[in-house]
This record gives C-alpha cells, structure tokens and sequence, in this order.
C-alpha cells in the first residue's frame, strides 16, 4: 500500500495554525490518522511546510522527493 485514507476528524481541536477551520479539520485529521504527510495544492497549506512533525507537500514536490 503506499498510502491510507483517513476518515475526517470532527470535533473541536486546539489547532488553529492555518486560520482556516476547513485547514485545520484536514491537518487534524492527518494528527489524528499518524500520517507522514499531506499532499494538496492548497496554498495555505502549503505555506506550513510542516506541522506537528506532518510535512505538507504540493503533488510535484511528493512526486519529485527522493524516496527513502
């Protein structure tokens, strides 16, 4: 398998490092799912770079990484 997908996370989070509630539901979810990392075309997103040890990645930036 090279990834899972995890069901959104509800309820209230502490986080509010983006300043976008639906950011913040899809970065709690990533917390709440122990993922590696994020990838989206968000821009918010990805202007984090990282959070909470998750790396947040463009499609281009994952595919063009070089693979451990």
């Amino acid at each position: 398998e090279l990834c899972d997908v995890a069901p959104p996370k509800r309820g209230r989070t502490q986080l509010t490092p983006s300043g976008c509630p639906d950011d913040d539901l899809v970065l709690a979810t990533a917390l709440a799912a122990q993922a590696d990392v994020i990838i989206t075309g968000d821009k918010d997103l990805l202007t984090l770079k990282m959070h909470s040890g998750v790396r947040i990645r463009s499609p281009r930036q994952f595919l063009d990484a070089p693979t451990a």
